[in-house]
């Protein structure tokens, strides 16, 4: 064996266990890679569960709802959306929509103040009880004043539209959760914001169509509660903005 050789055996010899270490530390990378991707993978199964299960139980309890108030537009559409959504087809396109825009010239966002009433139920109005929103009788009881009147404002979520923040109670705005108006704060800004539209029952009042759920609008039900609902009852969607100042 020459003097190269044997050179080359022993450069062999001490390479042998750095290739092997080396190796071994690729492989534990590897793992470690895997191991991490596994968990993120679990986690985002985790949050894509858990978002199907609360969308389901809200459309099962707009359904029930639908089912009580006898809306069976709203329960039927509801229940092809259901079904849309746990096989994974695709929901209804906004642009099917055919909302009659208006423009807010009559509206100064930020400075009025307003009563919302069902145009349907002109003597009632909307107001904040207990963090929902909830149809209340008037006159107002001096108790009831302070939780049923509303500023209009620039959209939370979309300065192109409005929300509606509580006259009283700064930073608490109308939104919607699980279909349910409530009113409170904190409030999701694209779900506390919503587009003015023409009265789809009368050109005299408005309604209310939500921005992130476009083909829905604010609604009243027989139980004087306000969700949001697809293919509303007309009037039982269009309200009539009355000034308080």
């Amino acid at each position: 064996m020459t003097a190269l050789h044997i050179r080359a055996a022993a450069g062999a010899a001490i390479l042998a266990p750095l290739i092997c270490l080396a190796d071994t530390r690729f492989e534990n990378v590897k793992q470690s890679y895997y191991a991490a991707m596994e968990k993120e993978t679990a986690r985002h199964e985790t949050a894509v569960n858990e978002y199907r299960k609360q969308m389901t139980e809200a459309y099962q309890a707009a359904i029930e709802r639908a089912m009580a108030s006898r809306d069976t537009k709203g329960y039927d559409a509801l229940k092809a959306e259901l079904e849309a959504f746990t096989s994974g087809d695709t929901l209804p396109d906004s642009s099917e929509i055919s909302a009659r825009h208006i423009t807010l010239s009559d509206i100064r966002p930020g400075r009025d103040v307003v009563r919302i009433s069902p145009i349907m139920q002109p003597k009632k109005c909307v107001a904040e009880d207990q963090m929902l929103a909830t149809l209340i009788a008037t006159p107002l009881k001096a108790v009831n004043k302070n939780t049923a009147s509303f500023r209009v404002v620039e959209g939370i979520g979309n300065s192109k539209f409005v929300s509606f923040e509580a006259a009283t109670s700064r930073g608490q705005y109308l939104y919607h959760e699980g279909f349910r108006i409530k009113c409170g704060p904190n409030a999701p800004p694209l779900q506390a914001t919503f587009e003015i539209v023409k009265g789809l029952s009368d050109d005299k009042g408005v309604s209310f169509r939500s921005i992130d759920w476009p083909q829905y609008y604010i609604t009243v039900t027989n139980n004087g509660e306000l969700w949001i609902v697809i293919n509303p009852n007309k009037e039982a969607a269009t309200f009539l903005l009355i000034p308080t100042r």
